[in-house]
């Protein structure tokens, strides 16, 4: 359930990822219109996988589906498609949000959740007020020595491709601390000090691309590959020790940015203290 709020917490937290802007670096502009996506049809995964080869020490989700962010005291509409996997196990589910309830479908079966587990979802007098789930995750500091490709095309779009090397640690802080926001880690204490030069020993390769529109600067794609080794001295502390000797991958894209978006409400919806009786 943790993992699964994080990935709809990062799509609605889109709206608080507001940073400087009047900018003509087309990096900086994509993160601060960030803010301006306000719905769409996103898909999203995160993968962490070691390197002996097996799938059982591979873990990760995706969600993908349509989304509108939500006015003042309302939910958002979305109609998300989620799979989680933990080595060969696999769950598969479905967020369905109409404006006004939020329902999870487990089996087929679809259930409403309840005011207490809706009330961070609810849009407030501006969207992302309060909500510092990704407010300190600036993509245009995961970024040195940026390379833009223009004329790309992304689903019969023109986009721009910025590329460049990809600050590890910035990176990692950034989506980490945003993991902790949304619930899905107890704690995390950003890198710094020693454990960051650790953390930086341990990289093997490192990438990001960013796709956004040619036009309009929001984003389109966002992906990030990391591989990581065993630091010089063989440890380090906190949330990230986790992700050493493995790769790790993050995934999203947004398509139709700010387009019309349509959800159907449940027939059929149970309670969810019914869930598993």
């Amino acid at each position: 359930m943790r993992t699964r709020c994080l990935a709809i917490a990062v799509l609605l937290a889109l709206a608080a990822c507001s940073q400087s802007s009047g900018s003509d670096d087309p990096l900086v502009e994509t993160a601060s219109n960030l803010k301006n996506i306000e719905s769409g049809t996103m898909t999203m995964s995160v993968t962490i996988a070691g390197k002996g080869g097996s799938t059982d020490d591979e873990v990760g989700f995706q969600l993908s589906g349509p989304f509108a962010l939500p006015d003042e005291g309302a939910l958002p509409l979305a109609d998300l498609q989620y799979t989680q996997t933990r080595g060969a196990d696999e769950t598969i589910g479905r967020f369905i949000a109409d404006g006004e309830n939020a329902f999870v479908e487990v089996d087929g079966q679809a259930y409403v959740l309840p005011d207490d587990q809706t009330e961070t979802f609810i849009g407030g007098p501006e969207a992302g007020e309060g909500d510092d789930i990704l407010s300190s995750l600036d993509v245009s500091d995961w970024v040195e020595d940026p390379q833009i490709s223009s004329d790309e095309d992304l689903n019969g779009e023109k986009v721009d491709k910025i590329t460049g090397d990809l600050n590890v640690v910035e990176a990692l802080n950034d989506l980490m601390s945003a993991a902790q926001s949304a619930g899905a880690l107890d704690s995390f204490t950003p890198v710094e000090g020693e454990d960051r030069d650790q953390l930086e020993s341990a990289v093997e390769s490192a990438s990001i691309e960013v796709l956004t529109g040619a036009e309009d600067r929001l984003l389109r794609r966002l992906v990030v590959e990391i591989d990581l080794g065993v630091p010089e001295d063989g440890e380090i502390s906190g949330a990230l020790a986790g992700l050493l000797d493995a790769s790790f991958s993050f995934d999203l894209t947004i398509e139709k940015p700010n387009e019309d978006v349509e959800v159907s409400t449940p027939s059929d919806a149970l309670p969810l203290d019914q869930l598993g009786t």
